[in-house]
C-alpha cells in the first residue's frame, strides 16, 4: 500500500524551503540583535538599533502568539537538523529514538546555561573569537542579498579555514543531529531559551482529552523536542516548535492544534509564515533605505581632545576595502588636525543589511577611539573587516612621508 504523504509534513517543508532561500540568516540576526542592545546601553551609542532589534523584536511578538513556530517552520538552522536527522533515519537502524524522559528534561538546562554565559560576556565587552564562532561559520558558508534574494555567495575556502573551530561545532551540532531529534534546539540553543520562555504565553496551543487516549504514546514517542505529552491535556510547554507530528500521528484523531478554538493548522502555518517573511522584508528595507542615507551624507565629528593619531596630512581620502564574500566596500575619510572627523560611504557591493549594521558603530568607534582597532559588530563580521579596511587604506594615502 502507498504510504500517504502527511499535509502537515509538506507545509512545514515548505514553509522551511521558503524560508532558507529569503531568510537564511534570521536566526543569528535576532540574537545579535539582543547584543547590540546590550552594546548600545554599555557603548551610549542607539545609532544602529532600529535595524539590529528588528529581527529580535519580530520573532519574539510572533513566539509570543503562535509560540515556537520559527524554530518549527522557518529557522534555516533547524530546517538543516531536520535533513540530518531525516538522512539518519534512512542510513542507521540503530539510533536514539527517544532521550530518556529524565535525563532529556535536565540537559535542557543546558540552553539556559548558555544563553546567560554569553549574557555575561557581552555585558563585559567580551565576544567569541571569530574564528570558533559556530553562527559565523553558519553564515558565511552562504546568504542571500536582501535586496537580490537569487544572488547565492558561497565562500567554502575561508569556512575551514579562517574559521576551522567554528565550522567543527557546527559540523558536530549536525552530527548529534542525526542520532538526536533536533539537538542543537533542544540542548544548546540560546535564541530557543528565550523563545521558550516567551512561548509559555502563546494562544496557540495543541490539546487532547487524555481520556480518550490509549496507552500507545505515539504523540509523545514522535514529538521532536521530546515533550511527555501523554502527561497533559494541553501543551504549554514553550519547548513545542508546532511541527505536527503528535497530531497526525494520532490515530485516535484526539490531538488538535487550536487557536481561538477553530482547529485550522494549514492556515495558522500559512499565515504565520507569510506575516513574518513579510514584517521582516518590509521593515528591513525600510530601516535599510534611512541607514543607507544616513551612511552616505551624514558626517559623524569627534570633538574630544585626545587623540593617538599625529602622522597624518589634514585633506579627505578615498579607500576600499574587502567585505562579505569578497564585495568592495569604498569609504571618504576626512582628516582634519590629526584627527579622523568623518567617515562616509563612497560605494559598497556588501549585503545591504550587514553593512548598514556594521557601518554606524563601527565608524562612530573608530572616530571616537581615533584608531581602526575596534570591536567588529556581531552578526556583521565580515562586513566590518571591510570598512576597516578601506579606512585602513584611506588612511595609509595620508601618511606623512
Amino acid at each position: 500500500m502507498e504510504k500517504k504523504v502527511n499535509k502537515y509534513t509538506v507545509i512545514k517543508v515548505v514553509c522551511q524551503i521558503i524560508s532558507l532561500i529569503l531568510i537564511p540568516g534570521l536566526f543569528v540576526d535576532s540574537f545579535n540583535g539582543i547584543k547590540a542592545f546590550i552594546d548600545a546601553i554599555r557603548l551610549g551609542d542607539y545609532a544602529s538599533l532600529p535595524l539590529t532589534l528588528l529581527p529580535t523584536v519580530l520573532l519574539i511578538v510572533v513566539s509570543a502568539i503562535f509560540g515556537r513556530f520559527f524554530c518549527g517552520y522557518m529557522c534555516s538552522f533547524g530546517a538543516i537538523q531536520d535533513f540530518f536527522h531525516y538522512l539518519g533515519s534512512k542510513i542507521f537502524k540503530h539510533r536514539i529514538k527517544r532521550m530518556p524522559e529524565k535525563v532529556d528534561h535536565y540537559i535542557k538546562y543546558l540552553k539556559y546555561v548558555v544563553l546567560v554565559t554569553i549574557l555575561i560576556m557581552w555585558c563585559f565587552g567580551v565576544s567569541l573569537p571569530e574564528f570558533m564562532d559556530p553562527w559565523t561559520a553558519f553564515g558565511s558558508i552562504i546568504a542571500w542579498n536582501i535586496t537580490s534574494p537569487t544572488t547565492v555567495s558561497l565562500d567554502l575556502a575561508y569556512t575551514f579555514t579562517n574559521l576551522w573551530l567554528g565550522t567543527s561545532i557546527m559540523l558536530l551540532i549536525f552530527i548529534f543531529s542525526i542520532f538526536v531529534d533536533r539537538f542543537f534546539c533542544r540542548y544548546l540553543c540560546p535564541m530557543g531559551a528565550i523563545f521558550t520562555l516567551v512561548s509559555k504565553f502563546r494562544l496557540f496551543k495543541i490539546k487532547k482529552d487524555r481520556e480518550v487516549c490509549g496507552a500507545c504514546r505515539l504523540c509523545t514517542s514522535t514529538c521532536k523536542m521530546g515533550i511527555p505529552l501523554y502527561q497533559y491535556d494541553e501543551v504549554n510547554s514553550g519547548e513545542c516548535i508546532d511541527c505536527m507530528k503528535c497530531v497526525h500521528v494520532c490515530v485516535k484523531d484526539n490531538a488538535k492544534c487550536e487557536l481561538v478554538n477553530k482547529s485550522a493548522p494549514e492556515a495558522i502555518a500559512a499565515i504565520a509564515a507569510a506575516v513574518t517573511i513579510g514584517l521582516y522584508y518590509v521593515g528591513n528595507l525600510s530601516v535599510n533605505t534611512i541607514l543607507t542615507n544616513q551612511n552616505n551624507i551624514t558626517e559623524v565629528v569627534e570633538i574630544g581632545s585626545t587623540s593617538t593619531i599625529n602622522k597624518y596630512i589634514d585633506g579627505t581620502y578615498t579607500g576600499s576595502g574587502t567585505g562579505y564574500h569578497n564585495a568592495t566596500t569604498t569609504v571618504s575619510v576626512t582628516i582634519s588636525n590629526d584627527k579622523i572627523t568623518s567617515i562616509t560611504t563612497v560605494s559598497t557591493g556588501d549585503v545591504a543589511q550587514y553593512y548598514n549594521r556594521a557601518f554606524s558603530t563601527i565608524t562612530s568607534e573608530i572616530i571616537s577611539s581615533q584608531s581602526t582597532s575596534v570591536n567588529k559588530v556581531s552578526g556583521a563580521t565580515f562586513s566590518s573587516n571591510g570598512i576597516i579596511s578601506a579606512v585602513n587604506d584611506a588612511l595609509s594615502q595620508a601618511l606623512r612621508s
